[in-house]
């Protein structure tokens, strides 16, 4: 009997919300924010800093690649992770973890050291520094983008009825409007005449950058 689908497990409100997209080449990960502010909000919880590599998984039918949050390849360095995902019977997908080594129960990032700058590590080092992933993110899965449903969370919690920009030309019917607290990386072909932006694309939000610091780029 073959196996379920994993796309046949979701609830059907969140198979609603799936979209369906080529697999894309690159998808930037999403970065922790450092802050000595506490808060307690719906739909948020707190993780442990797991002290290991980025890595992102990428898999299209044979083909699978491992990079660094910097689109740097792991596959030789870390060959357990690879054959782990080798493994896997769905050939198409993106994963988002961290690489870890642990010593004395809890992560290690020196121990780590020892594998992340030998790109094929001998047998004896794979013995005496194992390294397992911590999965963050299923972000893509058999042709569907499982991403809507995260920032559709993360927009209805900033949720506002009117425009919080200056500016008639902003103000059109059937717009949600939201409070600017997110900043999102959008790649596009050009500015048009009209000051707009030409095949703009959602690559994914930006959590290295407060929403002050955005210019116009180009």
């Amino acid at each position: 009997m073959a196996d379920q689908n994993p796309l046949d497990r979701l609830p059907a409100r969140a198979k609603v919300r799936l979209r369906k997209i080529a697999q894309p080449a690159w998808v930037p990960p999403m970065l922790a924010t450092l802050t000595d502010k506490r808060f307690s909000r719906e739909g948020w919880l707190f993780e442990p800093k797991w002290d290991g590599e980025r890595c992102l998984a990428f898999r299209n039918g044979g083909d699978l690649q491992l990079f660094s949050r910097n689109q740097k390849r792991l596959n030789e360095k870390y060959p357990e992770i690879t054959a782990a995902f080798r493994r896997q019977e769905t050939g198409s997908f993106i994963a988002d973890g961290e690489i870890v080594a642990f010593k004395n129960g809890v992560t290690s990032f020196a121990k780590l050291q020892q594998r992340m700058q030998v790109e094929h590590p001998p047998a004896n080092l794979l013995r005496m520094v194992p390294v397992s992933l911590y999965l963050f993110d299923l972000l893509y899965l058999d042709d569907y983008d499982t991403t809507l449903q995260r920032l559709a969370r993360q927009l209805a919690q900033l949720k506002r009825a009117t425009c919080p920009f200056v500016g008639d030309e902003l103000l059109r019917r059937g717009v949600h409007w939201v409070k600017p607290k997110l900043v999102a990386q959008i790649g596009f072909t050009e500015w048009t005449p009209a000051e707009k932006l030409r095949h703009p694309r959602f690559l994914g939000l930006r959590q290295d950058k407060r929403p002050k610091e955005v210019v116009r780029e180009g």
